[in-house]
């Protein structure tokens, strides 16, 4: 879902609220939360104070302009086949 949403791309340039990403997907808010909180949970997104959440090392694998990025495998694994 997140690499789908492109969530890595947009935080990218500075940490943002569930609700910020979401009305830039045009998402749930409360849904991406707790999808961001899950994440943030086992190192994929970092939640900061405020409720904001920034990259992370393994998010970076994430972003479309990085060399090497993981982002199509991960929409393949999360098409649900």
């Amino acid at each position: 879902m997140a690499a789908e949403l492109g969530i890595a791309d947009i935080v990218n340039s500075g940490a943002l609220t569930a609700a910020e990403i979401a009305k830039k997907v045009d998402a749930n808010p409360d849904a991406l939360y707790r999808i961001l909180r899950a994440l943030a949970s086992v190192g994929v997104f970092r939640e900061m104070e405020g409720g904001k959440f920034g990259q992370t090392p393994m998010s970076e694998c994430l972003r479309r302009d990085v060399a090497g990025s993981m982002r199509a495998w991960a929409r393949v694994l999360g098409a649900g086949w």
